[in-house]
């Protein structure tokens, strides 16, 4: 086996190995931004009922489930009550908070609190999301329903990074590995140093 042979041999497995890497990482960021047909998908960050005065005022926090990126002039919509009554979150200086007073005649204890939100025309797309979570209010405690405390916001859907990781980390071990293979075999290949032949003397 000749040496430039030997050095092609384990360099065209890791060109290969690389190409699979990298179309994997491809595949995976498409599917991520391509999977809600442009359309941001809802994640609520963060979701509070805080006192306020005999009542409580809703502060919500949504962001794209896939960059993170908060969400901008939507309808943010809480209902409660049974019939349903509707408080519409206003947005604040904060990119992605939503603020409105709850109604008047909310009382503590049990509350099935629900959440859409939409698009607003001449706006960026959002999918519709609908949310619910049952809730117990009490009167002059801050109740945290979305956020470090209050549990899992939700999304219309995501995707998430850590099969395409683990399949870069395997492309990569393998390649090693083979490449490893190649060195040790190309050396058990090469004959070992000595007297260089006497060449043989005519009579």
């Amino acid at each position: 086996m000749s040496r430039s042979r030997s050095v092609r041999g384990p360099a065209a497995v890791v060109a290969v190995l690389l190409a699979l890497m990298a179309a994997l990482v491809g595949v995976g960021a498409g599917s991520a931004s391509a999977h809600s047909g442009g359309q941001a998908v809802v994640l609520v960050r963060d979701l509070t009922l805080t006192p306020a005065g005999t009542g409580w005022q809703a502060t919500a926090v949504i962001v794209d489930f896939d960059s993170g990126s908060p969400i901008q002039q939507s309808s943010v919509v809480l209902l409660t009550g049974q019939p349903e009554q509707r408080t519409l979150l206003s947005p604040t200086s904060v990119i992605g908070q939503y603020q409105g007073a709850m109604p008047t005649n909310l009382k503590p204890g049990p509350l099935d609190l629900k959440m859409q939100v939409r698009a607003i025309p001449g706006s960026a797309a959002v999918k519709p999301y609908n949310g619910e979570w049952q809730v117990n209010l009490v009167a002059g405690e801050t109740t945290p329903v979305v956020g470090a405390a209050g549990g899992g916001g939700g999304g219309g859907g995501g995707s998430s990074s850590t099969p395409i990781i683990i399949g870069v980390v395997v492309i990569v071990v393998v390649a090693a590995m083979l490449y490893g293979l190649f060195v040790i075999r190309r050396r058990s290949a090469v004959p070992a140093k000595g007297k260089p032949d006497q060449p043989v003397r005519a009579k």
